[in-house]
């Protein structure tokens, strides 16, 4: 029988234990989905904002500065085994905290999604640019 296989025997520490493992199934999750995206939306902002202009393409910049870009800590490590000793350091609070803004900002935050949205219709625009320009100079 699997050990506290009945809700009777389950104690505060292991309620706490759980609770804890849970989070920090989380933490990995939101950082194994997100962090790439997130260390190269203003990388790829500035490459198409480039890409657009070497074809001499109209192109509003966005509103914002990348200043405004949140900072997630969670998400700004390169290798998983960083990402879990930041994690395992962190108090039952802060890895709740942790948790509960990196997967609010990158659902909700205004730049963050302001930029995934702008980069795909530039990508949209250059690829489409680049196809008529091709099948143009094959007629």
């Amino acid at each position: 029988m699997a050990k506290n296989a009945h809700a009777i025997f389950i104690t505060e520490e292991d309620k706490r234990q759980n609770n804890r493992k849970a989070l920090e199934t989380q933490a990995l999750s939101l950082w194994q989905n997100y962090a790439e995206e997130y260390k190269t939306l203003p990388i790829d902002y500035f490459f198409c904002l480039q890409e657009k202009y070497k074809r001499g393409m109209k192109s509003h910049k966005l509103p914002f500065a990348i200043e405004d870009y949140p900072n997630l800590p969670l998400l700004r490590f390169m290798r998983y085994d960083d990402v879990d000793k930041f994690i395992r350091k962190l108090t039952m609070d802060e890895l709740k905290q942790t948790v509960e803004t990196t997967q609010e900002t990158v659902e909700y935050n205004f730049v963050i999604r302001s930029l995934r949205d702008w980069i795909k219709d530039a990508r949209y625009l250059i690829n489409r640019y680049d196809d008529e320009r091709f099948s143009s100079s094959n007629k």
